[in-house]
């Protein structure tokens, strides 16, 4: 890997995280109805650039990251940026990397508003052809990506090569996912769906919904995968905690089986969970 590749995580600085009487954070909302803090999922967030540090071998980050001291240190450098930003009320998209060293760098810009708390901690996602007035009524237009992507630990971890996400939405023509409403999902060369080009994504199956298993040995500490198993995408902190609540399981999906006009659901770690359909 070269020296000038970093981890990255996406998440949402939204004040109304911070719990009052008249906006509460639901009890299942894991370290937010604990802990009073604007990021989204910080501790997840935490997770992810954690193993692909170990994965990598960075001792350093992982220094930087590990232990409950790590999430103390991943909350308080993202607050510190937020306050010497231009845009402190948010909601904020914040960008942080970490390179071999250990460094960050933290970025940030604004966001969309959510109509409800609901959309980051929902209680489960409703079925297709429902009503939920909890959840966004609009539908994001989910497109299949028409070349096939290869996984590997570059789809496993969140890195800044990001060159097999960026020509899946060139290919749909996806310039601003937030102002288009578009999404794009990448499939493997045997036909499996992988993840969103910035999304997890669900489909409703024998009465549930599923997202497709991401597969790989962390840990291997020399960012090589040559004796890795891979599969699909990533292991992103809205999948792992729709996973972690049974609101989704994990199953292969593979094209074939997607249809024109299919409801499902989109998640992750900025804009929470949101409706979806889609489109061949």
């Amino acid at each position: 890997m070269s020296d000038s590749l970093t981890i990255f995580t996406s998440l949402r600085w939204d004040p109304s995280l911070l719990a009052s009487p008249s906006v509460p954070v639901p009890p299942w909302a894991g370290i937010n109805a604990t802990c009073l803090t604007a990021a989204y999922m910080p501790d997840l967030h935490r997770d992810r650039l954690l193993r692909a540090a170990e994965f990598f071998g960075w001792t350093a980050a992982v220094d930087s990251l590990a232990g409950p001291a790590g999430v103390d240190t991943l909350i308080q450098r993202v607050a510190e940026a937020v306050m010497a930003g231009q845009d402190q009320t948010g909601p904020l998209r914040v960008k942080v990397s970490i390179d071999r060293d250990g460094r960050f760098d933290i970025v940030s810009g604004l966001t969309p508003s959510l109509d409800s708390v609901a959309d980051l901690f929902p209680e489960c996602l409703a079925p297709p052809g429902t009503h939920d007035s909890d959840h966004q009524k609009q539908r994001w237009l989910v497109v299949l990506d028409e070349a096939r992507t290869e996984p590997s630990a570059l789809t496993h971890f969140k890195t800044s090569r990001r060159e097999m996400y960026s020509s899946a939405r060139a290919r749909a023509a996806i310039v601003s996912s937030a102002a288009e409403q578009k999404e794009t999902v990448l499939v493997d060369p045997t036909g499996r769906i992988m993840e969103g080009s910035t999304t997890t994504v669900y489909f409703w199956r024998s009465g549930r919904w599923v997202t497709p298993p991401t597969k790989g040995r962390v840990g291997a500490g020399s960012g090589q995968d040559d004796d890795d198993e891979w599969q699909g995408g990533q292991d992103g902190t809205t999948r792992r905690w729709a996973l972690g609540h049974g609101i989704a399981q994990e199953e292969d999906v593979y094209r074939d089986s997607v249809v024109d006009g299919e409801d499902v659901w989109i998640s992750n770690g900025v804009r929470g969970f949101i409706r979806g359909r889609i489109t061949l």
